[in-house]
């Protein structure tokens, strides 16, 4: 059997990675400690890319300049690539997964470092010092280059035995070609990224209406400044693209997503996320259909519906805030001074720190926790058909208490004044009524079949 040198086992770097080596190959592996250590390297780097790797085809553009790359360097002259990753050459077809390509960037990265870092030593003699001569300029350039990326670079592969300075010399040009195409590679994928992401700016009045409808991927609004309103957005497909517009007036601006006529894209490639500022005072109205929903220390008017994606609401004061769900989770935390209705048929009520006039939670099968002190003189009511009601109070609470469930329970673990007179008789286990200290707010809990328990905090 033919005694394989380093050179021949590098040029099948790649089958070896895929597929495992030949007998020859093994051969090679047990002989040269320095091709073992390449490839258990390369492997745990592409054990690694994988969970790097995209669940979505890159924009056509990508493709297309990396095969110029390629083609500029010689390197797929007799093939072609197509959008999907594609290499067809005239002796051989193989196809490129995306799981391939994220593998094959990897290996293009760690050969480059290696080839380029690739400089024969002798253990048995110093390294000698060498007083440069005059230099061209593409040498100085090439050493340039060699020390940018030898630096972030902590491994070190030392060249067999069986390596000619030839075929070193070989390497070192084949290293330098590889960072080359590295370079492409990573400025196509720079070039997918931001092509994918994108913002807009649109005038908004005072008293303005933003309106946002998404049915998948994610919707999150925060504070902005001016009289703008800033969309920045990151799309999963060509299939779908957004339309986000104003009327001169600034009373109104849309923001829409929508799969391109013809298409078909799938939920993967239906989702858009969003990250949206909008300034004080504007109204904002989202809708999604899975698409959770993020909005954080907002004053204006806000109106939240998704059928199974999260609403959560933090830090909004002074608003008049309307949620609607199908099984969304609705949370709301610090937020006060508000008038909130919220309705959900089978999501979970969450409301720590809640506060306002008008407080209203109603669900159907869903259960409704509530973490607070009532403060604020104002009227809460919470109530569902079968889930349960969670509510803990502070001491301090000033609040007028009554609960009451047709068929399910009642349990009260909060220090009560019964009162004198009230809409219905208490019937232990069922209802009951009471005050706590001035019972400046109100809170009426009802259930049909569910479980009701006050508790203090």
């Amino acid at each position: 059997m033919k005694n394989m040198n380093c050179e021949e086992f590098q040029d099948v770097l790649p089958q070896i990675i895929e597929s495992g080596g030949s007998e020859e190959q093994e051969a090679h592996l047990k002989s040269c400690s320095a091709c073992t250590i390449l490839v258990q390297d390369l492997k745990y780097i592409a054990d690694q890319a994988k969970l790097l790797l995209p669940m979505h085809d890159p924009n056509p553009r990508v493709w297309h300049n990396i095969q110029q790359s390629l083609r500029s360097e010689g390197l797929v002259s007799e093939g072609r690539m197509s959008r999907l990753g594609h290499i067809t050459l005239p002796s051989q077809t193989k196809s490129w997964t995306p799981l391939g390509w994220a593998l094959a960037l990897a290996a293009v990265i760690v050969l480059a470092v290696v080839l380029v870092n690739y400089h024969p030593t002798n253990p048995n003699t110093q390294e000698a010092t060498v007083t440069p001569s005059a230099a061209t300029q593409s040498e100085a350039a090439d050493q340039e280059l060699i020390i940018m990326i030898r630096k972030p670079c902590s491994m070190k592969w030392e060249p067999s035995a069986h390596c000619s300075s030839g075929k070193r010399l070989a390497m070192e040009r084949a290293g330098k070609k590889a960072a080359v195409i590295m370079v492409a590679l990573l400025g196509a994928s720079a070039a997918w990224a931001a092509d994918n992401h994108k913002q807009v700016k649109l005038n908004i009045a005072a008293n303005g209406v933003v309106n946002v409808v998404n049915s998948s991927g994610s919707v999150t609004v925060k504070p902005g400044t001016a009289r703008q309103v800033v969309v920045n957005y990151t799309t999963n497909s060509d299939k779908i693209e957004v339309d986000a517009n104003g009327i001169p007036s600034g009373q109104r601006v849309e923001i829409r997503t929508h799969a391109i006529q013809g298409q078909k894209p799938t939920a993967e490639e239906s989702r858009v996320d969003y990250e949206i500022a909008v300034p004080a005072g504007v109204s904002l109205i989202i809708s999604t259909a899975t698409a959770p929903i993020t909005v954080e220390d907002l004053s204006g008017d806000i109106s939240l519906s998704s059928d199974t994606g999260q609403i959560t609401v933090r830090g909004v004061n002074n608003s008049f805030v309307h949620i609607r769900g199908v099984t969304a989770p609705v949370m709301l935390n610090n937020v006060t001074g508000v008038h909130a209705e919220i309705t959900s048929m089978g999501g979970a009520i969450q409301m720590s720190s809640v506060s306002g006039p008008k407080i209203s939670a109603r669900t159907t099968t869903g259960n409704i926790t509530y973490e607070g002190d009532c403060s604020g003189g104002g009227t809460y009511d919470l109530s569902t058909h079968s889930g349960l009601i969670n509510v803990t109070l502070p001491e301090s609470a000033s609040v007028d208490l009554s609960a009451q469930s047709v068929s399910g329970t009642v349990q009260n673990d909060f220090p009560l004044t019964a009162k004198q007179h009230t809409s219905f008789v208490p019937s232990p286990g069922r209802s009951f009524a009471g005050t706590s200290h001035a019972g400046s707010s109100s809170m009426a809990l009802q259930s049909f079949s569910g479980k009701i328990r006050v508790k203090q905090q």
